[in-house]
């Protein structure tokens, strides 16, 4: 089962035009939002969390292995613009804390199965840029180049 966090160019993540059957993909694009209330409101809009989301990475956590007002059966979370949050300090702490609850959520779905909720995959695509390269090996946490999105595959 997939827990590696795949890495992909840009370029070659071709998103389907019209919303796979199976799939939701959720793109989070860290251009988007300059600060961490920003960060969690992206991440709530993505994911469609419901309205009680705590705005915090418990809350984002909580949420994630949940995720039961998503029917869809896998989930794609891909991430872009990376290095624009990791270049502010706030945002550089924030990722290392996001990717940590990333890793256990892809553990969760994609090893063991989270008891009592319907079977989900969770994956994670980050577009490929230096600074998340060398925070993920910093990390110790497993990469995987690909060459496309699953959804391409079909």
């Amino acid at each position: 089962m997939n827990t590696a966090f795949n890495l992909i160019e840009e370029s070659q993540a071709i998103l389907p035009k019209s919303k796979p059957k199976y799939w939701h993909i959720a793109m989070l694009d860290c251009s988007l939002f300059h600060d961490e209330l920003g960060f969690f409101l992206e991440l709530k809009k993505i994911f469609k969390f419901p309205s009680y989301f705590g705005n915090n990475l418990d809350a984002v956590q909580d949420c994630l292995t949940d995720l039961e007002w998503i029917k869809k059966t896998n989930i794609i979370l891909i991430i872009q613009n990376s290095e624009k949050l990791i270049a502010e300090s706030t945002g550089n702490e924030l990722m290392v804390h996001f990717l940590s609850i990333l890793s256990d959520t892809m553990i969760l779905w994609n090893q063991k199965g989270n008891e009592g909720y319907l079977p989900k995959k969770f994956y994670t695509y980050i577009y490929q840029n230096d600074s998340m390269e060398l925070m993920l090996k910093n990390l110790n946490y497993k990469t995987v180049q690909q060459t496309q999105l699953p959804i391409q595959r079909m």
